[in-house]
This record gives C-alpha cells, structure tokens and sequence, in this order.
C-alpha cells in the first residue's frame, strides 16, 4: 500500500532520539503525508529541546509537546489546536534565554538511557514511595508521576516497580549507601 493511499489528519509522532534522527522523521512524515496536520511529543532534555523545536518545526512539524513539561489536558488542548490549524510550541522553552554553559558533573552513564526526571522517580521509588508522595515530592501531577514510572519500566525491560528499583540497584549500588545516608 502506498502512503497516498492512505488519507490523515493528524500524525503524533513521539520521539526521544538524537537531533538529527527527530528532524528525519519529521522530514520523511512530511514528505509522505503532506496534508496532514503533524505533532511531534518528545521526551528530551530542557537543554536540547529549543533546536530540537525550531528544527521540527522547519522541517514541517505543526506542534512540538514536551511531554516533561507539559500535562495531560495541556497535551489534549494543543492536539486540539493544531488539528484546528494552530501550530504549537512551548513558549517558556522558545523565549529562554540560552543559559551559559554550566560545568559538567561527571555522572556514570545509565544503561538504559533514563532522562534526569525520570532518574529522580527512579530514586524515589528505590525508596519505596507511592506514586501520590513520589507526585508530591517531584511537584508534578500523579498521572505524570504514572507515566515517568512506566517509561522506567519500559527502558528498563521490568515488569513491576519492584523489579525497576532492584534493576537500579544491580546498575549504580553506590546510590544505596547515599540514600541510606540521607534517611
């Protein structure tokens, strides 16, 4: 079946690789499917999203949604608005000034290629926190909370909490004694 066979509307693509795998994606949507309206959800790094935006935007994106960021009523409103003709993008992230390059902390590389908010819900959760405290202490919503744990899950190839928690373990168990030393 050819993509002109095939009519759209709207096209989400949810991405949370490197700049220049984004921007082909969004290229090759585009290219296949031009009358379709098109929103790219990513995952990425405050740091690397203002090109990772501008990019897909040039590239023929109609909206950008940070799912770090951005909740999930916010999420539908912009799905809405861009279906409607809008183009979307977060604002705070366009407007910032680029800040200065701060001095690398020497972390050991995740295996699994966790973000550092999903690092944080990890920490919480090796501590054995629900998912309302872990919300809580985060200063996100609970659903938001639900979806960082899953995405760990997921990353992690665990098929519970538990298993995600312990697989940290085997990963960085130097993370233990600094937890047992903050309690």
């Amino acid at each position: 079946m050819d993509s002109k066979d095939v009519a759209f509307d709207l096209i989400i693509l949810y991405s949370h690789s490197s700049y220049e795998v984004c921007i082909r994606e969004t290229e090759l949507l585009r290219e296949a499917f031009q009358d379709a309206r098109l929103i790219m959800l990513s995952d990425l790094e405050d740091s690397h999203q203002l090109n990772t935006i501008r990019g897909a935007l040039k590239a023929g994106a109609n909206g950008f949604i940070s799912t770090r960021t951005t909740g999930l009523s916010m999420t539908l409103s912009a799905i809405r608005f861009v279906q409607a003709g809008g183009t979307f993008a977060p604002l705070e992230v366009l407007l910032s000034e680029p800040s200065a390059p701060v001095a690398a902390v020497e972390e050991p590389a995740s295996p699994y290629r966790l973000t550092a908010r999903q690092k944080d819900v990890l920490a919480q959760l090796q501590q054995g926190r629900a998912n309302k405290i872990i919300a809580h202490e985060l200063g996100m919503s609970e659903s938001t909370a639900k979806v960082h744990i899953r995405n760990i899950m997921r990353k992690m190839g665990a098929t519970n909490r538990t298993q995600a928690a312990f697989n940290a373990l085997k990963f960085c168990p130097d993370n233990v004694q600094a937890m047992m030393a903050a309690d």
